[in-house]
Parts: structure tokens; sequence; C-alpha cells
């Protein structure tokens, strides 16, 4: 039997905004948003880094206009929930994140690309297919049910996400639109 995983710490993932002067146009880092991304863990073994989102598309970037709606989203990373603007994040999965339940099936209303940048996973879909995706490899997932799960006992994975709005996909003959699906967890 493998031992526990250790307690995961949270990694700290720094995120830079930059923006214009708005005497002289030029380009600089912005000092309205700390540097430092706090990682929603309400999943054990599962921490979502909200890197920043939009809530218009295409977004307005005049006088910082999308900086207030993205600290409105971050703290809930409400923007997934009922997206109009696009999220980006950073997904960490611990190993054996939940050895004792199955990797949670959601679905968003969203286009997702990801691209993993650390560690293997496995993208499980509830066909009962499956891929597993390594450094550098990239997935679409265009709004269907899915799960994640780390297929290492040791080492972290981490994901980098771009997610952008879509239509609620129809699906048996337009019979069943496919909306938000994410089960409350227990703790």
């Amino acid at each position: 039997m493998t031992p526990p995983s250790p307690s995961p710490v949270p990694t700290v993932i720094k995120r830079y905004i930059t923006t214009h002067d708005q005497e002289t146009g030029k380009a600089i880092f912005s000092k309205v948003v700390p540097p430092e991304i706090q990682p929603n863990t309400q999943i054990p073994g599962l921490y979502l880094y909200n890197a920043y989102s939009t809530s218009t598309f295409p977004t307005d970037l005049s006088n910082d206009g999308d900086i207030p709606s993205y600290l409105f989203n971050n703290p809930d990373m409400s923007a997934l929930g009922s997206m109009i603007g696009n999220a980006y994040q950073v997904v960490e999965i611990w190993p054996a994140a939940r050895p004792s339940r199955p990797p949670v099936m959601h679905r968003t209303v969203s286009i997702d690309i990801g691209v993993i940048l650390e560690g293997s996973v496995e993208l499980l879909l509830d066909s009962g297919e499956t891929r597993t995706l390594g450094k550098g490899d990239v997935v679409v997932q265009r709004g269907t049910m899915h799960a994640w799960r780390n297929v290492s006992e040791t080492e972290v994975a981490r994901i980098f996400f771009v997610a952008s709005p879509i239509k609620p996909v129809v699906v048996k003959n337009g019979k069943e639109e496919l909306g938000f699906e994410h089960p409350v967890m227990s703790r």
C-alpha cells in the first residue's frame, strides 16, 4: 500500500499585470493587484489559481476598466459559473488527490484550452474514454463532461487554462441543452 502523500502546500504563483501610464502612454506594471495569487482550495488536493479574468468580450482596457471586474470575480472564481468574458487559470492537481473517491466529473459552458506545464494527467470523459497528457501537451475542452486525475504518486501536475464562453451545447437531435454542472463538494 502506498503511504499517504503529505498535505499539499500551495505553490506561490505570481502574476504581473501590465498597463499604461496615463500621462506618457508607456507600458508599466500595475500596482493595483498584488502579484501573488491566492489559490481556491475548496477541493482537497486540487488548487485553482485565477490568474486573471474579464467580464466582457472583447475586453475594454481603457482606464484599467477590466481590473475591477477581476478583483470582484477573483475570490470565488465566479467568472467560471456564468462566463461572459475570459478566465485564465493555473490548476494544480496533487498526487493521490482523492484516493478514496473518483475524480470529480464537471462541465463548464466554455471552451477551455489547457497546456500541461508539469507532470502527467489523465483526462476522463463521461463516455469512458480517457487520454493521458504530459508536459507540453494541449487539450481543447469543448464544454464536455470531464474529470482530471494526476497519474503520478509523487509529482504535482500543473495545467494552464484559458477559458472562453460558449453558447450551451445542444445534443440528442436538439432535445437537450448542456449547461454548467459541478457537483457540490463534501468536506
